[in-house]
């Protein structure tokens, strides 16, 4: 056939939505046969469940109308054994019956009542009181309406029934519209005159246009205020679909058994129930098919095995259905309309099944009654926004579904309120596209109230995908929230109020939630409740619209920076210097947030990394801007920084959510190897001077350096003849070609011609390297470090003068170790200090196996020798007694230094000092100087003037007599025995003195020892001898001459016996001579010799006279070591009356 359908391109155009059925009319010949099947319009594939299919009608109801928008029917026909065929007059479709009775009427079609069948006129004819009636015609949808039209004479009465059970009498060729959905019907035709006859009849079903999804819209806002739809409901008062939203439904069984699926059953007036079963593997498979609830089997059909069946419920079956609907609880209710989940059941063989044409038909009806705070209700309050002030107000209430269909509605009441109004209304942080941020954003405004109370604040949010409501009570802070209620997050104190008795200030602190996905249009409606149940008209805040989305949660990292010391660090930068500061400076926000957002605390993780290692991770930045400060580390090579940022409240990722920046660490600063020119130098006069720097770095060398230069004739402009460091010129350094090598020649070139001899050119060089770290041993502007100095001069060779060498003390033509010389060594340079070379001292030019070599080298401007005999403590070039500059021309070498013990005696041989100075072209001057032949000696001596000094004692010829324990101390000097030279150094001096060394320093030449005497008597030799010397030293001190005798007296002098007077001897009362002996080993002070006596009485000890007096030596009476004193007692003067008493007289010496 043509293809027939909805899609564009059919041949026959129909309206969108589900097929209704079609009828053929054929006459089919004995024994020939026919058999329809209906295929895919535009692949012309069979559609199971309808392929080799008889019968004149065709359910193609059942078909997926969503699936196939496009249909053909396949007709095959076979003839007879006579050859003849079936007669297909023609097919009817979208509800069309056609029957022009080509055959005898079939009793399942029609029903003659007095009627007759005349097959050579194939008509049906009859007279007064006979009819013609059909059977129940099935279009397989809903219908309203009946349109019947057809070839008949005579007079008659048509009629029709639907299953509200009573004939209705319609007329010919005119539309009959029924008071209600109906879905099966019967005709009659019933003839008034004698002979009537009927040859063709054609019946067409007006299909009812019932809503699939239905909802109102509100004033077209594309919010649906009240919606029945869902995946399960087919179109709103046909249900013909399955549970998930199929239109069939295909299974298969491997075992004898039963198959099922759900249906979604509405629970209310129900008036049609219809669902078809189909074999699509053999004819005979089916062998029951049953509707449940629960486990309860409302209806149940068994029959013989076939290979299609349709059931169809009766009257008393849908009454049996409805009564157990009315116990079983809803799946799903919505404003009146409800249903109850069911199951459709076949008992069938094993094989492949297809269960579709299903079709309930049921009165669709719905009674909603909206409060204030409804949706619905709102949304017409919310209308009113958009339209004036005053005046005549008109809010369209668009009410739709998915398919062409007819609704009535009727409003019943309304109720409104003028009481409260909004005064203003605004928001506080707000931002063009929302993000949850750092940010608490505020809903605020102000209302008139006139005679209530305000109770709560609701807001309603409308976006995308999200819808939600919020009640925030005036008293207390929980807040009530139905819908996507997540959406926001509300501050611990949501709401604020203030103001007097009739105006209020009402404020609302909320943020958007992480989780919340990005939407392109956010409205949000502030409405004030109050105590009567009255709702206020809202404040409405929206985000979104063509040039910028409303939400967004997406977080990033918007940008990235990276310093170092000096600055902003270019995309293009590899390099960093070991050690330094590196500062990262991030960003961070959402992705089409405003620039001061960033995330709320604890809502993200920001994570930076240094190898792997992390070196932060925070969850608060304090600011869009999050500054983070490394320092490089010591290593060289690659290292990765990587900066990462991480939702951890639902938030999504944005395009940049992890930066890394790979810098090569560069732990070497470029340097200064090398210089075609001199620090200091003399140069001829050039139009072409150059200059080569050879530089060395790792891993790379610096792309760019310069050559400060400066030339006295041109620059020196305060005339001092030095560069200052505002007088350089700058000029670019020729790069190598190859950066990569470790080494590299940078030049320049430049002219010199117009400076005169004597003056100078100075220069440095400037830069850094790759990763910025400052070029060394370049020189810089300060006075002295320049990289080269050079004076314009021919090259002149050195002059060593007769005079040539001088030592700082007095020529003894002896040098001894140990002892700090001075030498000097004098010449001339035309070209300046800067061109000498070397300096060669020979201090023993003579003896070819130690010359003494001293050298001066002008690379380290320092002295060495080539003898290990020579210490030089120190070295410098003067110039008239200071040191010399670069191009000072009469020099002097000074050096100090100290000959070691170790240096060789050589008797009576001398050695010979010579002089030989090269300069930097190789040109040399030099001079032997035998008036500075010298000899060396390694001895001291101590001299013979030691003196003594004592404490308790006197002086004898060869040392002293002293007393016990009195100190004594020597004085005297050190000196080098060959030439009296007193030594530099401290030299250590031991002294030996009643068996015990000690040791005293004998500093600059001089040296002071200290002894005590011993406690016993006796003679004790005092030495001293030169303690300091090492191995090569000698001690030629004259050992007759270094030792004092001390002679020890521990007693002193001991009275050992009176001689005058004798014990009881009587004393008269006058003078009276006392002797005393006395007893001393080492003789006796005769001048300090006093006699000390006082008189007391025996008994009493009473003292009556008391005197001392001179004793004098008896040089007659001497015995070895006792000797005799004389003196007198004088008692004259004592009373004398006491000298008749006992009397005792005491005396000591």
């Amino acid at each position: 056939s043509p293809s027939f359908g909805y899609a564009n391109g059919a041949s026959y155009q129909w309206s969108e939505g589900p097929y209704a059925s079609m009828n053929v009319d054929f006459a089919a010949n004995s024994d020939a046969q026919w058999n329809w099947t209906v295929v895919n319009g535009t692949t012309f594939e069979p559609i199971e469940g309808h392929v080799n299919q008889t019968g004149e009608f065709i359910d193609i109801s059942s078909i997926d109308w969503e699936k196939y928008p496009l249909l053909r029917l396949k007709i095959e026909m076979a003839g007879n054994a006579s050859g003849l065929g079936p007669q297909v007059r023609a097919i009817n479709g979208g509800g069309s019956l056609n029957d022009a009775f080509l055959t005898e009427p079939n009793p399942s079609n029609w029903i003659l009542n007095g009627t007759e069948f005349i097959p050579a006129e194939d008509i049906i004819s009859g007279d007064a009181g006979s009819a013609l009636s059909s059977n129940w015609l099935s279009p397989g949808l809903p219908f309203y309406a009946i349109d019947i039209d057809g070839v008949i004479n005579g007079n008659f009465t048509l009629e029709v029934m639907t299953e509200q059970g009573f004939w209705e009498t319609i007329n010919f060729n005119q539309r009959h519209e029924f008071n209600q959905t109906s879905y099966n019907a019967k005709l009659r035709i019933t003839g008034e005159s004698s002979y009537w006859n009927l040859s063709e009849i054609s019946v067409e079903f007006i299909y009812t246009e019932l809503p699939y999804a239905p909802f109102i819209d509100v004033g077209w806002d594309q919010e649906k205020e009240w919606s029945f739809e869902s995946p399960s409901i087919g179109t709103w008062g046909w249900q013909d679909r399955f549970w998930d939203g199929n239109f069939s439904h295909q299974t298969t069984l491997t075992n004898n058994g039963q198959a099922v699926i759900d249906v979604w059953i509405p629970k209310q007036d129900i008036h049609h129930f219809q669902v078809t079963a189909t074999d699509l593997d053999s004819e005979s498979g089916l062998e029951g098919l049953n509707v449940l609830i629960g486990s309860q089997a409302i209806v149940s059909r068994d029959f013989s095995p076939s290979s299609k069946y349709q059931l169809d419920m009766d009257d008393d079956e849908r009454a049996t259905l409805s009564g157990e609907l009315t116990n079983r609880p809803a799946i799903f209710d919505r404003e009146g309309q409800s249903f109850v989940l069911a199951k459709v059941e076949i008992i069938a063989d094993p094989g492949r099944y297809l269960i579709n044409g299903l079709g309930i038909g049921y009165h669709a009806e719905s009674e909603i009654d909206y409060e204030a705070m409804d949706w619905f209700v709102k949304t017409i309050n919310s209308q009113k926004l958009n339209l004036p002030s005053s005046g005549m107000h008109e809010i369209p209430i668009y009410m739709q579904s998915e398919s062409p269909s007819a609704l009535h509605v009727e409003i019943d009441e309304m109720t409104y309120d003028d009481t409260a109004s909004i005064v203003t209304s605004t928001i506080i942080n707000n931002s063009q596209t929302l993000t949850p941020s750092h940010k608490w954003r505020t809903f605020e405004a102000s209302y008139d109230l006139h005679q209530s109370t305000p109770n709560a604040v609701v807001l309603d949010l409308r976006s995308d995908d999200a819808s939600a409501q919020w009640i925030l009570p005036i008293s207390g802070n929980q807040v009530i929230g139905t819908g996507n209620s997540d959406v926001l997050l509300f501050h611990d104190n949501p709401v604020e109020i203030t103001g007097g008795q009739n105006n209020k200030q009402v404020s609302v602190h909320w943020r958007t939630s992480q989780h919340w996905d990005d939407q392109s249009e956010i409205i949000v409606e502030m409405r004030l409740s109050l105590l009567d149940g009255f709702v206020t008209m809202p404040s409405r805040f929206s985000w979104g619209g063509q040039s910028h989305q409303a939400s967004d949660n997406d977080i990033e990292i918007r940008s990235i920076t990276w310093s170092d010391s000096d600055g902003l660090l270019s995309n293009s930068h590899e390099f960093l210097k070991n050690g330094e500061s590196l500062v990262i400076q991030a960003d961070i926000g959402f992705q089409n947030a405003e620039s001061d957002e960033y995330p709320f605390q604890d809502e993200f993780e920001l994570i930076l990394t240094r190898r792997g290692t992390q070196l932060a991770n925070i969850s608060d930045v304090g600011g869009a801007l999050w500054n983070y400060t490394d320092l490089v580390p010591l290593v060289a090579g690659e290292i990765e920084w990587n900066l990462s940022i991480a939702p951890t409240a639902g938030a999504d990722f944005g395009d940049v959510t992890s930066i890394n920046r790979t810098f090569i660490v560069d732990s070497l600063a470029s340097q200064v190897v090398g210089c075609s020119i001199q620090k200091y130098d003399h140069k001829t006069a050039s139009l072409f001077q150059r200059v080569e720097i050879n530089v060395t770095d790792r891993p790379v060398l610096p792309r760019e350096l310069r050559l400060m230069l400066w030339m006295e004739w041109v620059d020196d402009v305060n005339n001092d003849g030095m560069p200052n460091e505002d007088e350089y010129q700058n000029l670019p350094l020729s790069s190598p070609a190859n950066l990569d090598q470790p080494f590299g020649f940078y030049t320049a070139t430049f002219s010199d011609v117009g400076g005169f001899d004597g003056q100078k050119v100075a220069g440095y060089v400037t830069g850094t390297d790759q990763a910025g770290i400052p070029i060394k041993n370049g020189g810089d502007s300060t006075e002295g470090n320049h990289l080269f100095m050079y004076q314009l001069m021919p090259d002149l060779s050195p002059v060593v003068l007769d005079d040539a060498m001088s030592w700082n003390k007095e020529v003894t033509h002896w040098l001894h170790p140990g002892q700090t010389y001075t030498l000097y060594a004098n010449f001339s340079e035309a070209n300046g200090a800067s061109d000498v070379e070397t300096i060669e001292l020979q201090l023993a030019s003579n003896i070819a196996s130690d010359r003494m070599s001293l050298f001066w080298h002008e690379s380290s401007n320092q002295c060495s020798s080539s003898s290990h005999h020579i210490e030089i403590i120190s070295c410098s070039l003067l110039s008239d007694g200071v040191l010399a500059d670069p191009f000072d021309k009469d020099l002097s070498l000074e050096v100090h230094l100290q000959f070691a013990w170790t240096t060789p005696e050589l008797g009576e041989l001398r050695r010979e000092p010579a002089l030989h100075v090269t300069d930097d072209g190789g040109q040399s001057s030099q001079i032997n100087l035998p008036y500075l032949r010298w000899r060396f000696s390694p001895e001291m001596m101590i001299k013979d003037d030691v003196s003594l000094w004592i404490e308790n004692g006197e002086e004898t010829q060869d040392g002293a007599r002293v007393a016990k324990n009195s100190i004594l101390q020597l004085q005297g000097s050190l000196v080098f025995a060959q030439s009296d030279e007193v030594p530099d150094f401290n030299c250590a001096i031991s002294t030996l003195f009643n068996a015990k060394y000690q040791s005293f320093d004998a500093i600059d030449g001089l040296f002071f020892a200290q002894v005590e005497a011993p406690s016993i008597n006796g003679n004790y030799p005092l030495s001293w001898s030169i303690e300091c010397l090492p191995e090569e030293g000698r001690d030629v001190t004259d050992m007759q001459k270094s030792v004092f005798w001390i002679g020890v007296d521990a007693d002193g002098p001991i009275p050992v016996e009176i001689l005058s007077p004798r014990p009881n001897s009587i004393v008269h009362h006058e003078l009276y001579p006392i002797q005393v002996m006395v007893s001393e080993d080492f003789g006796i002070d005769v001048d300090s010799v006093t006699l000390h006596w006082w008189i007391t009485v025996l008994e009493t000890d009473e003292q009556l006279a008391a005197g001392e007096s001179p004793m004098q030596v008896n040089e007659t009476e001497q015995m070895g070591y006792r000797t005799q004193f004389d003196g007198v007692l004088d008692l004259n003067n004592m009373d004398e009356i006491w000298m008749q008493e006992k009397l005792l007289c005491n005396i000591y010496c």
